[in-house]
């Protein structure tokens, strides 16, 4: 007998997650049988197995799938991203901070850096630090690889700063002076 591979049992259960919403009420019941073979993916087909493992709520599968991917090239970007977003979900927030911010500094392509900065932004305004997030949603806007991307980031940047108690105004004048070097301002002795 094959030894089971370490995800089946989870790739399992969101199959038949996936299966359960969009199957159609009274259908046959579909079984995976015991002795499968066991599942092997490419790093490609194990980041979007982790992406839908997080749509459908299963963080802690998207996890196993980033260290998985982690493991294997400790510098992917987008299993950074991965394992922030599971950490996030799972509300362990400084962990994920430490993974957003690996993911934004290996990140070099446009899109990578606008998902790091993304997953940032998300962090900290779970950590109720919505000026930084801010910050992160304008890292993001610049970076976004497209208009609708840069439009997104945009409107979550009004969002948290709707939601930000922090408001910092300044304001500045420039006016001519006849009491450059402190002198006295009487004309007369």
């Amino acid at each position: 007998m094959s030894p089971a591979h370490p995800f089946r049992k989870a790739i399992d259960r969101l199959m038949i997650a996936g299966l359960l919403v969009f199957a159609v009420p009274f259908a046959a019941p579909v079984f995976v049988p015991a002795s499968a073979a066991p599942l092997v993916l490419a790093p490609d087909q194990m980041r979007v197995l982790g992406f839908k493992a997080l749509a459908v709520g299963d963080a802690a599968l998207a996890l196993q799938i980033a260290e998985a991917l982690l493991g294997r090239d400790e510098t992917d970007d987008f299993a950074l991203v991965l394992k922030a977003r599971a950490l996030r979900t799972l509300g362990r927030l400084p962990e994920a901070q430490r993974a957003a911010r690996a993911a934004w500094a290996g990140a070099k392509a446009p899109d990578e850096r606008y998902a790091a900065a993304m997953t940032m932004a998300q962090v900290l305004a779970s950590s109720n630090r919505r000026t930084a997030a801010q910050f992160w949603l304008r890292r993001a806007a610049q970076s976004a690889p497209t208009d609708k991307a840069e439009t997104i980031a945009m409107r979550d940047f009004r969002y948290v700063r709707a939601r930000n108690p922090l408001v910092l105004r300044f304001d500045a004048s420039i006016a001519p002076s006849s009491n450059i070097n402190n002198g006295s301002s009487s004309e007369t002795m």
